[in-house]
């Protein structure tokens, strides 16, 4: 209930639930040993908080984009290699065209996560912490405060609610830089705050 990366594949998952779709799951294993043809199953493929990722995966998910998938990431893409050793530069930054100044920190600057363990005995939605005082876009709170798209994007333009969207190949990424987890909470998945997640992620669906 306080492993704040656990929540958010359960928030995905309800997520893409609430939006009449299902889902499956990606091993690993099966891609850096070329197991499975991923233009074959999937459309889109969809990295939550994926903070580690070996250059064979990088590798495979660029070839993923190339052939016509679709690639979604929330944040912390990609910014340790699969030994959770810093990468200082995102495995995959370049294909999202995104830019990332790691020196001004996450949500507030202060924290390091978004579920404080501490206040594990608190309401759900009172147990982030180091959500107070960062910015939000609309309901969703930003959580790399460092982040820019590419330099020819507006950041946060009204009409494309989200941080960076990059043409590669034939196909496309998204860059979120947005945390859903409030969602796991009804008060949350059931208000304005839902509303606005499930708008921005059918809008990629739909496309």
């Amino acid at each position: 209930e306080n492993q704040s990366t656990g929540v958010l594949r359960k928030v995905w998952c309800k997520t893409i639930e609430d939006l009449g779709l299902q889902y499956d799951f990606i091993n690993y294993r099966d891609v850096v040993r070329d197991r499975v043809n991923l233009n074959e199953r999937f459309k889109v493929i969809i990295l939550p908080k994926t903070v580690c990722l070996s250059d064979k995966e990088a590798s495979a998910l660029t070839a993923f984009v190339e052939k016509g998938g679709i690639l979604v990431a929330d944040y912390l893409c990609g910014i340790f290699d699969e030994h959770g050793r810093f990468r200082g530069k995102g495995a995959l930054d370049d294909l999202f065209g995104i830019r990332r100044d790691d020196r001004t920190g996450i949500l507030n600057g202060r924290g390091v996560t978004e579920i404080d363990a501490e206040k594990h005995a608190a309401d759900f939605l009172d147990r982030f912490t180091f959500y107070r005082g960062a910015e939000r876009f609309g309901h969703l709170v930003i959580v790399e405060r460092g982040m820019m798209g590419r330099e020819d994007q507006e950041q946060w333009r009204t009409d494309q609610p989200y941080l960076s969207e990059n043409q590669h190949g034939l196909g496309r990424t998204v860059y979120l830089n947005l945390s859903p987890l409030e969602y796991w909470d009804p008060a949350r998945r059931f208000s304005g705050y839902g509303d606005q997640w499930r708008s921005i992620i059918s809008r990629i669906f739909a496309d």
